[in-house]
């Protein structure tokens, strides 16, 4: 692969080496960006061409940090539960912040307090962003910041109902600012970086992992229980041997060794965030984890009334409104399936559907 030379850029920095940049600087810039590991560049290569990365990525930080800081106040003012999670929690176990880059701030609150936060954020001026079943979004002075009100919808229906109560997990940490234990904290990133897997995750989830093993007192024998319990211990070693690629360090003992190369090269391939340029995300190949009859169930008649609310602002509210809604909502499901059975090619979906659920089985997903 063309940017393999960035296993070694982050192998140098975990372990204080100095390396010679092997491809032009406009080539590293794209590849760096792609797995959101510009800071990088500078930390290792110091080039002065890399510097503005470094400090651009400096000031995005400290502007997070200060809508961080007002996020809880209004929460707190307000008597919001709230907990951060991701980036926003894992920028401060890196040796500097700045290398931990984000696109914005993931924090969690109660789905009982969504409409309400709603119409906080909205009557201060904050504009309202995308929505889905589990998240919205909003944009204060450029800066984006996601609001969930589930934790974890995608997996397993043991991991999805792990979740449905995730302030049990946290503790709190000054008046109604929670956070996770580390070990639940571990866990939660864990199975959001196999959540990515399905459409490509990027090699600096490995450097997520590092930090956390490397810096948190981690409780390895609760972890191993409960993957095991949800039956990802195959992903879980795939990960292990895929630190150990990166770090030449074994945080966990019961790491089977393997050949791992396919693991890193998948994600390479990828970007952060799903397949890199050229390659077409895998959206349409991830199974449903949850049991079918619920998924129809709620995606049909709309039973979760926060969703309902952010899909159909104009009239989710109104239970005068909810039969024509459940009506519209099933003509346009129906249409757009129909509209994708004529629209793909049916063997050649199924030959790369096939070929998708080895490549599953394989990353410990299935």
């Amino acid at each position: 692969m063309n940017n393999e030379y960035l296993v070694d850029m982050v192998s140098a920095y975990l372990k204080g080496e100095v390396i010679e940049l092997p491809v032009d600087f406009n080539t590293a810039i794209k590849d760096a960006k792609e797995q959101n590991l510009l800071p990088f560049l500078y930390a290792v290569y110091q080039k002065k061409e890399f510097k503005q990365y470094y400090i651009t990525s400096v000031l995005v930080q400290e502007k997070f940090l200060a809508l961080q800081n007002q996020i809880t106040e209004i929460f707190n003012k307000e008597k919001i539960k709230h907990l951060y999670l991701k980036g926003s929690v894992l920028c401060h176990i890196y040796p500097d912040v700045a290398l931990r880059t984000r696109g914005d701030i993931d924090v969690l609150i109660e789905e009982r307090d969504l409409l309400r936060v709603r119409k906080l954020f909205n009557d201060m001026g904050y504009e309202e962003q995308h929505a889905c079943s589990h998240h919205i979004g909003f944009i204060k002075d450029g800066f984006e910041f996601e609001v969930h009100f589930k934790m974890m919808t995608e997996l397993k229906d043991n991991v999805n109902k792990y979740y449905e109560n995730p302030f049990r997990l946290a503790h709190q940490k000054s008046e109604y600012l929670y956070e996770l234990d580390e070990n639940e904290h571990f866990l939660f990133v864990f199975f959001h970086f196999l959540k990515h897997l399905y459409s490509g995750a990027g090699i600096r989830f490995l450097l997520d992992f590092y930090y956390m093993f490397k810096n948190w007192n981690l409780n390895l024998d609760y972890i191993h229980q409960r993957i095991s319990e949800f039956g990802y211990n195959k992903a879980y070693n795939n990960m292990l041997n895929g630190v150990y690629y990166l770090s030449g360090n074994i945080f966990d003992s019961t790491m089977d060794e393997i050949d791992i190369k396919f693991f890193i090269d998948y994600l390479l391939d990828s970007g952060i965030h799903g397949f890199a340029e050229g390659h077409e995300r895998d959206n349409k190949y991830q199974p449903i984890k949850e049991n079918k009859f619920a998924y129809y169930m709620r995606t049909i008649f709309l039973t979760n009334k926060g969703y309902r609310v952010l899909k159909y602002p104009h009239v989710g509210r109104c239970i005068l409104f909810y039969p024509f809604l459940v009506i519209y909502n099933f003509f346009f499901l129906v249409i757009r399936k129909i509209w994708h059975k004529l629209t793909r090619k049916s063997n050649n979906y199924k030959n790369q559907s096939e070929k998708r659920t080895e490549l599953n089985k394989k990353l410990g997903i299935q």
